[in-house]
């Protein structure tokens, strides 16, 4: 499984922030600038330097202008799994503390999660 974490060129653009795995890994999958996912994210009430639930990754990702759907795992699958299944496409996925993108079969994650971690759910854009 390869990890990209050179997200220095979308993170770091609002100062301050802190805890904001849910806004870039929705400028990542979502294909929009941090700032422009930083707002839609504030809009459903996140506020600056807090992590965010995956109702407001939902409802964010809907004011992308295309459609969205939000899928929780109905039996844990792991990212490895996630990701050798969903090889095509752009999507939100999340564990129960943390948000990451996955774009192609690529892993978009600042914080290297493991493989073999279970997802709680996914949102595919």
């Amino acid at each position: 499984m390869k990890v990209y974490i050179d997200l220095k060129s979308i993170r770091g653009t609002i100062k301050g922030e802190a805890r904001d795995c849910g806004v870039t890994s929705l400028s990542i999958a979502g294909g929009v600038s941090y700032r422009e996912a930083w707002e839609l994210l504030f809009n459903w009430g996140r506020d600056k330097g807090e992590g965010v639930s995956p109702f407001q990754l939902e409802m964010a990702s809907k004011g992308l202008n295309r459609a969205s759907k939000h899928f929780s795992a109905m039996s844990k699958v792991t990212l490895s799994q996630f990701i050798k299944t969903h090889s095509k496409g752009r999507f939100i996925v999340y564990t129960r503390n943390h948000a990451m993108a996955v774009v192609d079969g690529r892993l978009y994650d600042c914080n290297m999660t493991r493989g073999q971690t279970k997802i709680e759910g996914f949102i595919t854009l």
